[in-house]
């Protein structure tokens, strides 16, 4: 599922009190043209957020589709999916 494009600021944001194994989907309204085509196109479907990192406060790990991990993002630039949305 593509969510590109998808996600108001009414929808629930991922931070740390967001359990472990809970699908989000990146924010792409966040990002201008330039940024956006930095970021791995498997954040172009959901991924998987496995929690925040410990020792480096404000950021989180998250597990693309194809079993990549991608360390150091900011959870606030994913929204929780609804079980609609999964």
């Amino acid at each position: 599922m593509n969510h590109r494009g998808r996600g108001t600021r009414d929808e629930e944001r991922a931070d740390g009190k967001t359990p472990p194994l809970t699908i989000v989907s990146y924010d792409w309204e966040l990002l201008d043209k330039t940024q956006s085509e930095r970021m791995p196109s498997s954040f172009l479907r959901s991924v998987l957020f496995m929690g925040m990192i410990t020792n480096m406060p404000g950021h989180c790990l998250v597990i693309d589709r194809d079993g990549i991990g991608h360390w150091g993002c900011h959870p606030e630039s994913f929204f929780i999916l609804t079980e609609e949305d999964t």
